[in-house]
């Protein structure tokens, strides 16, 4: 009986895919506050997945924090504004998906 290793298996590879919790990707939080802005990625293998802001000018600005949660304490108001959920796995283009921060 021939023997089988995981390395002569064929890989399939699954490009990224990435979703806002909650699906609507808007979150409210009060001033002072705290808040979780969260996503789900999938793929294969697992991508690595990391968060940016929008900038006024529509450009993300750098990396701000890495994995499915990006948790801000003593939100202000100048935080608010449109957050991007981005999941790489380098198969195909990484995915991003934005998320809605409002401080009331």
């Amino acid at each position: 009986m021939e023997r089988w290793s995981d390395e002569d298996l064929p890989r399939i590879t699954v490009p990224p895919s990435v979703r806002a919790i909650p699906p609507t990707g808007q979150v409210t939080a009060r001033k002072g506050g705290a808040v979780t802005l969260e996503c789900k990625a999938s793929g294969n293998p697992v991508p690595s997945i990391y968060w940016t802001k929008r900038t006024g000018t529509g450009k993300s600005a750098a990396k701000i924090g890495e994995g499915p949660v990006l948790s801000l304490e003593r939100v202000e108001r100048q935080q608010a504004g449109v957050y991007q959920c981005t999941a790489d796995n380098n198969v195909g283009e990484p995915v991003t998906v934005d998320m809605r921060l409002d401080v009331l």
